[in-house]
C-alpha cells in the first residue's frame, strides 16, 4: 500500500529511479479505480502511463528527469480532464433528476402529500448545485430519492382505495350502460332484437357471407293475424305474439343465429346454415302451434306463419336481401291462401 512506502519515497529524489518506479506504480494502483474500459481519456491516460513504465525499465539516468515531468505532466492532465468529467456528470444527472422531479410535481391533481413531497425534494434539490464534492451530491441524491419512494409508496396504498371505489362506481355504470344498449336493441313486447339491431346483424352476415360462410335470411308472416285481433282482442293478439316469440328463440338459439321483430306480426331469422335447415326449424314451429293450439283467456287461438328465405350471399345489400326474402314470403303467403 502507498502508506506503506511512505519511507521510502520521502527519501529519494523526486527524479531518481525508485521515484519514478514508484510514481509507475502507484499511478498503475489509481488505474484500477478510476479507469473505465470504454472512456477514451482514460485510455489515452493508460497508454501513456505504459509507455512511460516500459522507458523506466530500460532508461538511463540522464532520462530520468524527462520521464519524471512527463509522468506529473500526465497525471495532471488525466485528473484536469476526469475532474471536469465528473463535473460534468453531475451536472447532467443534477439536470435529470430535476426535470423528473418538476414533471412529477406538475403531473399531481390527487395527493397533497405527495405533491407536497415533490416539491420539496425539487427545492432541496435545487440547493445541490452547490455541493462541494461528488460524494455530498450523491448523498443529497440518495437522500431525496429515499423521501420521494416513502412518498410514493403512501400515495399507491391510498391510489388503491380510490380505485377500488371508482371501479365499483365504473362497474355499476357498464352495467347500466349494457342494460340501457338492449333495451335501445330490443323490442319492449316480445324481447327479441328490434329493427336496428337486426340490420347491424344482417350487415354483419352479409361480409361473412363475403367471407365464405354460409347464412340465411327468413322473413316471417303471422297469417290471419288481424283476425286475432278483431275476434280476440289486441291483448289477445299482443298475447300471441310473444307466444310465436318464444318459440323463435327456442328454436333459433343456436350460435351466429338470432331473431327479431320487425314491426307488427312480421319477423325476422339471421340463420347460420343452410336454406333446408332453416325450413325445417320453421316448418316445426308451425306444427308445435297445430299440435298444440295457443289458449288466451279461454279462447283457442291458431297461430301459424308464412316464409320467404334466401341465401346470403356477397353482392347482397340489406334492401336487395330483404327484397328477394319478402317476395318469397308473399308467395308463400299466396299459397296458404289458396289452400286455406
Amino acid at each position: 500500500m502507498l502508506w506503506r512506502k511512505r519511507n521510502d519515497w520521502e527519501g529519494s529524489s523526486p527524479n531518481s529511479p525508485a521515484a519514478i518506479k514508484f510514481g509507475v506504480n502507484a499511478i498503475r494502483g489509481y488505474e484500477k479505480l478510476v479507469l473505465l474500459q470504454s472512456d477514451p481519456v482514460s485510455q489515452d491516460f493508460h497508454r501513456k502511463m505504459g509507455s512511460i513504465a516500459q522507458e523506466v525499465t530500460t532508461a538511463e539516468t540522464e532520462d530520468y528527469d524527462r520521464l519524471s515531468k512527463s509522468l506529473e505532466l500526465n497525471v495532471n492532465a488525466f485528473s484536469d480532464k476526469q475532474r471536469t468529467a465528473i463535473e460534468k456528470s453531475i451536472e447532467t444527472v443534477y439536470d435529470s433528476l430535476y426535470g423528473i422531479l418538476r414533471s412529477l410535481e406538475d403531473s399531481i391533481h390527487s395527493g397533497d402529500s405527495l405533491e407536497s413531497k415533490a416539491s420539496g425534494a425539487a427545492k432541496r434539490l435545487d440547493s445541490l448545485k452547490s455541493a462541494k464534492t461528488y460524494e455530498e451530491f450523491l448523498t443529497g441524491v440518495q437522500r431525496e430519492v429515499e423521501v420521494l419512494n416513502q412518498a410514493i409508496s403512501a400515495h399507491r396504498e391510498e391510489t388503491k382505495l380510490i380505485k377500488t371505489v371508482y371501479s365499483a362506481q365504473v362497474d355499476s355504470l357498464r352495467a347500466k350502460l349494457r342494460q340501457a344498449e338492449r333495451a335501445v336493441k330490443t323490442d319492449h313486447l316480445t324481447k327479441l332484437g328490434n329493427r336496428p339491431a337486426f340490420e347491424l346483424a344482417l350487415s354483419t352476415a352479409i361480409s361473412s357471407a363475403e367471407q365464405g360462410d354460409h347464412y340465411c335470411l327468413a322473413i316471417i308472416d303471422l297469417n290471419n293475424f288481424k283476425q286475432i285481433n278483431d275476434r280476440a282482442g289486441h291483448l289477445a293478439g299482443d298475447a300471441a305474439l310473444v307466444a310465436f316469440s318464444g318459440k323463435l328463440s327456442e328454436t333459433f338459439a343456436s350460435s351466429g343465429t338470432s331473431a327479431y321483430r320487425l314491426s307488427g306480426d312480421e319477423f325476422t331469422v339471421i340463420y347460420k346454415g343452410g336454406e333446408v335447415q332453416l325450413h325445417a326449424k320453421l316448418d316445426r314451429i308451425n306444427n308445435l302451434f297445430t299440435r298444440r293450439p295457443f289458449m288466451h283467456n279461454g279462447l283457442t287461438i291458431g297461430i301459424s306463419c308464412s316464409y320467404g328465405t334466401v341465401a346470403l350471399r356477397g353482392n347482397h345489400t340489406q334492401e336487395s336481401a330483404i327484397h328477394e326474402a319478402d317476395l318469397a314470403m308473399y308467395r308463400s303467403k299466396q299459397q296458404v291462401k289458396r289452400t286455406a
